[in-house]
C-alpha cells in the first residue's frame, strides 16, 4: 500500500493564523485519511508534526498550536486530551483501535458548529 497524504499548504498560507473555511476543512480531512492509513497498517504508521496536515497549518515553536481546531476542542496543546497522547504510548496491540478513536475525534470536528461558524 502506497502512504500518500499531501500535507503541504502555500507558503503564504502557513504564514498566518486564521486561513478560509475550506484550507481548515482539508487539513481535516487530511488529518482523518492519515489516521484511517495508521489504524489499516499499524506497523508502518507514521505520527508527528510533519505528518499532520493540521500541524502543518498550526504547529509553531516554542510548541503552539494557536488556532488549531484540535486545540480548540480538546483545550490543549500538542494534541493532549485527544486519542493521539494514547496511541504514542499504546502498545501495537492497540494501536489499530485507538487510531480509529482518533479519527472519530477528528470527524467530530467537521459537525462542530462553533468551528463551522469561526471559519466562514
Amino acid at each position: 500500500m502506497v502512504r500518500e497524504v499531501d500535507y503541504k499548504y502555500p507558503k503564504g498560507a502557513i504564514q498566518m493564523r486564521t486561513y478560509p473555511r475550506e484550507i481548515i476543512i482539508d487539513a481535516i480531512n487530511k488529518s482523518i485519511l492519515h489516521w484511517k492509513l495508521n489504524a489499516e497498517d499499524v506497523e508502518n504508521a507514521t505520527i508527528g508534526t510533519s505528518t499532520c496536515s493540521l500541524c502543518q497549518l498550526y504547529y509553531r515553536q516554542p510548541h503552539t498550536c494557536e488556532g488549531c481546531p484540535v486545540a480548540q476542542v480538546s483545550g490543549d496543546i500538542q494534541c493532549r486530551n485527544t486519542p493521539y497522547l494514547k496511541y504514542i504510548t499504546s502498545d501495537i496491540a492497540d494501536a489499530r483501535q485507538i487510531a480509529l478513536e482518533e479519527v472519530a475525534f477528528l470527524e467530530g470536528l467537521l459537525n462542530i458548529e462553533h468551528f463551522n461558524s469561526e471559519c466562514e
